[in-house]
């Protein structure tokens, strides 16, 4: 019982690395991109991956389109702006930042009249009246919910990106 244990929960975490994108000889360069939330769109689902009967992966993609900065970080940004460290995002280079959490989930709670709804659906909210339970590991959970604070609340935040060549930024690190 105990092998049984042990090799699924290692084929979980090779899973999980599978949906991660494992690391390879020809992993791309990433770069510090800092931005200030408040005025970003952003859509957001939470997904279960089966790989095996017994074996499940949770994971939240999220989507943030922001506004490229003329100038670099440092010189100041506005709500829903990003910039690089050392100079502005030029027009030639995506807008648009490509997240996964793994192991986590999402549950929206929209308040409406009063009324309490609960939505699993993809999603583009930003009203205060909006609020998110995040669910999962502690580290991407709690990354997670910082980044939707700061969406929420316009406040700043920092992720290491590389650019997909596909039209986003895709993010590898959350924080500094």
């Amino acid at each position: 019982m105990r092998c049984s244990r042990i090799s699924t929960m290692m084929l979980a975490m090779a899973a999980a690395a599978a949906i991660s994108g494992a690391a390879d000889a020809d992993e791309p360069d990433d770069y510090l991109l800092l931005c200030r939330g408040g005025n970003n769109s952003f859509e957001m689902y939470s997904k279960m991956h089966t790989i095996r009967e017994s074996v499940r992966v949770t994971a939240t993609y999220l989507t943030v389109n922001f506004r490229r900065s003329a100038g670099k970080a440092s010189e100041g940004l506005t709500d829903g702006y990003c910039a690089w460290a050392d100079r502005g995002v030029r027009a030639d280079e995506p807008n648009v930042i490509r997240m996964q959490f793994l192991g986590t989930w999402v549950i929206v709670n929209a308040h409406t009249s009063g009324d309490k709804v609960r939505s699993k659906a993809p999603l583009t909210p930003q009203q205060p009246s909006v609020t998110y339970e995040v669910q999962g590991s502690r580290g991407p959970a709690a990354e997670l919910s910082a980044l939707l604070r700061a969406l929420q609340e316009g406040t700043d935040f920092q992720v290491h990106v590389h650019n997909n060549d596909d039209g986003a930024l895709v993010m590898s690190k959350f924080g500094p």
